[in-house]
């Protein structure tokens, strides 16, 4: 098998889909879920299941598990590790959002009072200096107008 066919095999592992679930439900409950509180419910799910399948069908018709169990469960620690700080410590990706309020002032400035970029910089930043800083704080300042477009101020 080669390995982009593996790949796509253990994307679609059920360990991986059943420690998803767990950790958006205890994301949902507000709940802060552990990689080995995750793993022993995990377990507990495949010998619930095991129980089913022993208890509704004969020895004969059960056929042994392919590949190593010990593997398998390493790989679906080290996942559930990786949900944990997806989950409960997402990565933040650039700036904080500023307020609403100082959003709308700086959108009021431009489309209302009818300020350019570089005149609404000047005016929060009076103390700039040299071109290239008034361009940097002309950017900052367009860059919040349109991302207050876009959170729909």
């Amino acid at each position: 098998m080669s390995k982009k066919n593996k790949d796509k095999q253990n994307d679609s592992a059920i360990w991986k889909i059943e420690l998803d679930r767990f950790y958006k439900e205890a994301r949902d409950n507000n709940q802060i879920l552990w990689p080995d509180e995750a793993m022993k419910k995990y377990i507990q799910l495949i010998e619930k299941g095991l129980e089913l399948i022993e208890s509704s069908s004969s020895q004969a018709e059960l056929k042994p598990m392919r590949g190593s169990g010990r593997a398998d469960l390493i790989k679906a620690h080290k996942y559930a590790v990786d949900l944990f700080y997806k989950y409960h410590f997402p990565a933040k990706k650039g700036a904080s959002l500023i307020s609403s309020v100082h959003l709308s002032y700086l959108i009021k400035l431009h489309y209302e009072e009818d300020k350019s970029y570089r005149e609404i910089a000047l005016l929060l930043e009076p103390n700039l200096e040299t071109i290239k800083d008034i361009e940097r704080a002309e950017d900052r300042v367009r860059k919040r107008i349109e991302s207050g477009k876009d959170r729909g101020l």
